[in-house]
């Protein structure tokens, strides 16, 4: 099993840096401090003036969702192959919910406001300091038009997508509409799931955890599932959860790297290019559009980075547990613990 090193000497074992950001105490994610730089830019985004009803009839009744937000959404430009970040396509964090509703449905404006975009597909709404996008509609009003609150027919759902796209904006900050307080009444009596966490060496390989000999990298594979039900083909998909954390202990429970962040779509989501800084390689959302039909079928994997691939874990030989927790923005959890053993000589 390796042996252990024992008291403080563990902290000083630790070097996690941050793309080239020197010091153990460094936040981890896609960039330096990235989830605390979108919480002072975006956090004050989401503290709300008014809460909105649901966009489709009934409006005081809480309709399934099978999007979330900061879903990922993977298009490949290319055959094959697992997908990461060498892979040539489009790949985007999910910007608001996708709120189940059949072709024909009538969508309303859940604020009052003005019009200020109406396309084949898509309709905005400014209200007040926010704008509300809805997409895969066939609109029903055109630019400059007044929008009254759950009156105000904004068009219909196309047939074809089986969802009415909702996007909430406030300036340059994209929100999460399941965020407390926003898209009402909203509950979530599910919890998230970590389904594993993995080693993995600079070069990806997946290493044995019960004998790691090289610098390494971790993973974890977590998901959600939909409250309520999502009917037809979409029943049981998997969505992201809203909150990724994990941290890192040694022997007798010292914290050797405290709780970080790999993943807050509480209230935001980073730039798209940061995609495979958050997500690991073989993302993608259910029913992924890749050019082999079998494919298409698959349930979505959503696989966080835990450590950036610029800098690899590097521990004195011993025994250690990594444990991840996921949440969702109820504040429902779920928890994964693994041990991993660093043998000798130090990495």
């Amino acid at each position: 099993m390796g042996t252990t090193m024992p008291g403080r000497a563990l902290l000083a074992a630790v070097a996690l840096t941050l793309c080239g950001a020197a010091g153990a105490g460094a936040a981890t994610g896609a960039s330096p401090d990235i989830w605390a730089s979108l919480q002072r830019r975006c956090g004050r985004a989401a503290r709300i003036f008014e809460p909105y009803r649901w966009p489709i009839r009934p409006f005081d009744r809480q309709h399934p969702v099978r999007g979330f937000f900061g879903d990922p959404r993977t298009f490949y430009a290319e055959l094959g192959g697992v997908a990461s970040s060498t892979t040539d396509g489009l790949f985007s964090f999910h910007n608001g919910v996708d709120i189940v509703a059949h072709a024909g449905t009538k969508v309303y404006s859940v604020l009052s406001g003005v019009v200020t975009r109406a396309t084949v597909d898509e309709v905005v709404v400014r209200s007040g300091r926010r704008s509300f996008q809805y997409w895969h509609l066939l609109p029903k009003v055109t630019a400059g038009e007044r929008a009254s609150s759950l009156s105000t027919v904004l068009g219909v759902v196309r047939p074809g997508p089986g969802h009415v796209h909702l996007t909430e904006m406030r300036g340059s900050c994209v929100v999460n509409p399941l965020a407390p307080g926003h898209l009402t009444p909203y509950r979530d009596r599910t919890r998230p799931v970590v389904l594993g966490i993995e080693v993995r060496s600079r070069e990806g390989d997946v290493l044995d955890v019960h004998g790691i000999r090289k610098p390494f990298e971790l993973d974890a594979s977590a998901e959600d599932i939909p409250w309520p039900a999502v009917p037809g083909l979409w029943h049981g998909m998997p969505v992201t959860p809203a909150l990724v954390r994990w941290r890192l202990t040694g022997p007798d429970g010292l914290v050797v790297v405290p709780e970080r962040t790999a993943a807050d779509f509480r209230t935001t989501i980073p730039p798209n290019r940061d995609f495979w800084d958050v997500y690991a390689a073989d993302t993608h959302e259910n029913f992924p559009e890749v050019p082999f039909p079998s494919e298409a079928l698959e349930r979505g994997r959503y696989i966080f980075r835990l450590t950036p691939p610029c800098d690899p874990l590097r521990l004195a030989p011993g025994t250690y547990t990594v444990t991840v927790t996921a949440s969702d923005t109820a504040g429902n959890t779920g928890t994964l613990s693994r041990e991993l053993v660093v043998a000798g000589p130090r990495l």
